[in-house]
C-alpha cells in the first residue's frame, strides 16, 4: 500500500456502526503523518459538551495491521482503506465508556 493513501487528516463518521453522537462525540479527527506520528482531536457533545480531548502518539504498519502507541497503551488493529474511507476493527483512540474497543469508520477530511 502506498502510505500517501493512508496518511492525512481523517474525520470520524461512525463508531460501532452508529453516529458518533451516541458516545458523546461531536467531532473527532485523526491526523496520520508519514513520519509515523499521529495526532487526534475530539469535541464532545451531550453531557460533555464544551470539553475537548487531544493527544498524540505513533504508528507503524505491517501488512493490514497497524500498531498504535498512544500514551502508555499499544494497540494492534486491522484496517481497511477503500478510496477515501478508512475503517478500523478496534479504534486506536476511542473506547466505548472508556474501556471497550469499538470499530470505527473515517472519511478523508477536506
Amino acid at each position: 500500500m502506498d502510505m500517501n493513501e493512508f496518511t492525512g487528516i481523517w474525520k470520524l463518521q461512525f463508531a460501532d456502526f452508529q453516529n458518533p453522537g451516541h458516545i458523546h462525540i461531536a467531532e473527532h479527527y485523526l491526523d496520520i503523518r508519514p513520519d509515523g506520528t499521529v495526532e487526534f482531536a475530539s469535541k464532545m457533545s451531550g453531557q460533555f459538551a464544551g470539553m475537548t480531548l487531544n493527544g498524540c502518539g505513533t504508528w507503524t504498519q505491517n501488512g493490514d495491521i497497524l500498531s498504535w502507541t498512544i500514551g502508555e497503551n499499544t494497540t494492534d488493529t486491522s484496517f481497511t482503506l477503500r478510496s477515501d474511507v478508512l475503517a478500523f476493527d478496534c479504534d486506536p483512540v476511542l473506547l466505548k465508556e472508556g474501556k471497550t474497543p469499538m470499530s470505527t469508520e473515517y472519511s478523508r477530511a477536506t
